[in-house]
């Protein structure tokens, strides 16, 4: 095989056929054999069969990949290997989106089959650029006197291998920062070399794996997810960019890219509950139905930024329905405490509690996070969702309707003020559930395409199905689809149901 791979006294060269000869040569020898000759042979045989076999071709390589156990070689042929099956697949999936049609005259699947083509061609290019990336940072840090092991190279394979298969059941692209750009440049953001974990690819998978395919996979405006290593603010008194902690992931409304970040990536969520019967996140729950994770949470919000950033139209209809003000904490606490119906009434302390609830504090910080937590729990917590925005308002109106009730039929005894103050009451009340029961309506319906009719047509038809002595189901059945907020949940909730007859 060595003299196939050598510069012969009257040739001088090496052909394609030998270098593809001596590729088939080697992958027909036992594996621990082929492992051997890979690993030990000389290093100028070893660059003839990467430089000379054609690139079409370096899937063959495949066998010798599995069996080297020189980290370098294995490393290298793992570069040429991956982008050659990369390629491989890319060519697959594009057989199922051929028909682009003829410009100007293309019709609608044409023309989503056109944007899927090239959104996977630039998610190809990219994942070359990693691959020879990642392979030049590790052998450069080996001659810096980091040794590189099988572990450390299987580690790469295994998490390029799985980023490969997010990237094409999405048709997403994941991408991450390298070391660039200088921190004293303002304007310019400097980035730090990260990239993602097994761990996080595999959250990841499970939080994107929940959205509708309307907001991932046919998502015109998703152009990367990226991993990164920390957000930066440029200090204007340091005169340089510096790491800010506290952001776990943002949307970029200019290129459409989401960014999760150190912050973001492991932990316990923030503010959506961890459990969910109807989103199975389960407390013992594992694979699908574990309980939700950190970058769930994050990537959902991001996702939900995006949305509303690519639809302004929609995003004005629920600022409208919210009637958002930008209020800073102390005139908030000041409209809290005003009577009605020009505030709520509060004293300083439960004023104070409003202002810092957990649950509700960053949604209220801006209109576009509250639309994204909105969006979030959605997806993650729709009994949370329920509760706060159609379940709570309807029962406050209603307490405050039966106080307005219960002071006027002591009539005369009751101060008028009283009966004025406890009517305003009634009529804030009113003003919020009607407010709440608009964002639930924009969600559920614009959002995610859940209308009501739908709702009451599943719920119909299940109740007809029930044998006489199982009707008690259709009461139960109704109120947990009453709760759903994606067709995915109620398809869901459908699914287990029908389980129990």
């Amino acid at each position: 095989m060595e003299r196939k791979l050598s510069y012969a006294a009257l040739d001088g060269q090496v052909t394609t056929d030998e270098a593809r000869e001596s590729v088939t040569l080697l992958s027909s020898l036992p594996a621990a054999e082929c492992g051997r000759v890979v690993s030990t042979m000389d290093p100028a045989c070893f660059e003839r069969i990467l430089g000379i076999l054609p690139t079409y071709s370096h899937r063959l390589l495949g066998p010798l990949l599995e069996s080297c156990t020189d980290p370098e070689r294995k490393l290298r042929l793992f570069g040429a290997y991956h982008k050659a099956a990369i390629r491989s697949d890319a060519r697959l999936e594009r057989q199922k989106t051929k028909d682009e049609g003829v410009p100007g005259k293309q019709t609608d699947a044409q023309k989503e089959n056109q944007r899927l083509n090239q959104r996977r061609d630039s998610i190809l290019e990219a994942t070359v650029a990693e691959i020879d990336e990642e392979t030049a940072f590790l052998i450069e840090r080996q001659k810096g006197g980091t040794a590189l092991s099988l572990q450390d190279v299987e580690a790469l394979i295994q998490r390029k291998e799985y980023e490969h298969r997010i990237e094409m059941k999405y048709n997403v692209n994941l991408t991450n920062d390298i070391q660039q750009g200088n921190r004293r440049q303002a304007d310019a953001k400097p980035t730090d070399r990260v990239t993602w974990s097994e761990k996080e690819l595999t959250q990841l998978d499970a939080g994107l794996g929940r959205l509708p395919i309307e907001h991932v996979r046919n998502n015109q405006h998703l152009s990367e997810i990226r991993r990164t290593k920390l957000d930066k603010e440029w200090d204007k008194d340091r005169k340089e960019w510096v790491d800010d902690p506290h952001v776990g992931g943002y949307a970029s409304p200019s290129d459409h890219s989401v960014h999760i970040t150190d912050t973001g990536a492991s932990g316990a969520p923030w503010r959506t509950p961890k459990t969910s019967a109807l989103a199975h996140h389960r407390a013992d729950g594992t694979g699908r139905e574990q309980q939700l994770s950190l970058m769930e949470e994050v990537i959902g919000h991001e996702i939900g930024h995006n949305v509303h950033q690519q639809d302004a139209a929609l995003f004005q209809r629920f600022q409208a329905a919210t009637g958002w003000e930008h209020l800073d904490r102390t005139t908030l606490k000041a409209r809290l405490m005003a009577p009605a119906p020009a505030g709520q009434g509060l004293d300083a302390t439960n004023a104070d509690k409003k202002v810092k609830e957990l649950d509700w504090d960053y949604a209220h910080s801006n209109p576009q996070d509250h639309f994204a937590e909105y969006y979030v729990k959605a997806i993650h917590a729709p009994e949370s969702l329920y509760e706060q925005l159609k379940a709570k308002p309807s029962q406050e109106l209603a307490e405050a309707r039966k106080d307005v009730s219960r002071l006027q039929r002591r009539g005369s005894k009751t101060a008028a003020a009283h009966i004025a103050a406890a009517k305003d009451k009634a009529r804030q009340a009113e003003r919020d559930q009607q407010s709440r029961e608009k964002q639930w309506a924009i969600l559920r319906e614009d959002v995610f395409h859940l209308r009501q009719g739908d709702v009451d047509g599943r719920v119909a038809a299940f109740t007809a199905k029930l044998p006489a002595n199982k009707v008690q189901l259709a009461r139960a059945f109704k109120q947990k689809a009453a709760m759903c907020m994606t067709p995915q949940q109620l398809q869901d909730l459908e699914a287990e149901f029908h389980a129990k007859l």
